[in-house]
């Protein structure tokens, strides 16, 4: 992986490296890649996919009832500002 590319991701990522980090991050990186590729290398010939995945297998489902109490109000009373049942938060996109 070159450095370009490290500091590609960092900036995708929001990550900021120093150049030590950055070199330990790019050995580190590729050890994890190696590793994905041994994984895709296995043979899967022959083995059942995972249950859940199955199409036609029906999902468990619980009942839709109410479990707790409602206790909105007495949350909300720790709140520094709470209108009409809802939390009021400053506006931080314009």
């Amino acid at each position: 992986m070159s450095q370009i590319d490290i500091k590609k991701l960092a900036f995708l990522s929001r990550l900021q490296f120093s150049e030590e980090a950055e070199k330990a991050f790019g050995a580190k990186f590729e050890s994890v890649m190696d590793f994905v590729n041994t994984i895709s290398e296995a043979d899967t010939e022959g083995v059942p996919p995972y249950i859940s995945a199955e199409e036609g297998t029906p999902t468990p489902e619980r009942a839709d009832a109410v479990t707790e109490p409602n206790l909105r109000d007495l949350h909300q009373q720790n709140a520094p500002k709470a209108e009409q049942g809802f939390y009021v938060v400053p506006k931080v996109v314009e």
